[in-house]
C-alpha cells in the first residue's frame, strides 16, 4: 500500500507503522498489508489517499467512501 503524506503523519502518530517496509495487520479487513511507500505532500486530495492494488481492494471488507478506477489504456 502507498499511502498519502497526511494520512502517513496521522498513521505514524498513532503508532500502526513507523517507516515503509513495515506491515499493518487487520486493516480494513486485510489480515496484513505491507506499506511499501509514502507520498511527498502535495496539499491535494492525494495527501488522504491509500493506494492499493486490486487484490487488496478486492479483499477490503468496508465499501462506504473506496473508489478503485482503471487507465483502459
Amino acid at each position: 500500500m502507498i499511502i498519502g503524506y497526511d494520512e502517513a503523519l496521522m498513521m505514524k502518530r498513532e503508532k500502526l507503522f513507523s517507516k515503509p517496509g513495515d506491515e499493518l495487520h487487520d486493516f480494513f479487513g486485510l489480515k496484513k498489508i505491507k506499506i511499501v511507500g509514502v507520498l511527498a505532500p502535495t496539499k491535494t486530495f492525494l495527501d488522504e489517499v491509500h493506494i492499493v492494488n486490486a487484490q487488496g481492494f478486492d479483499n477490503f471488507t468496508i465499501s462506504n467512501g473506496l473508489r478503485m478506477t482503471e487507465n483502459g489504456s
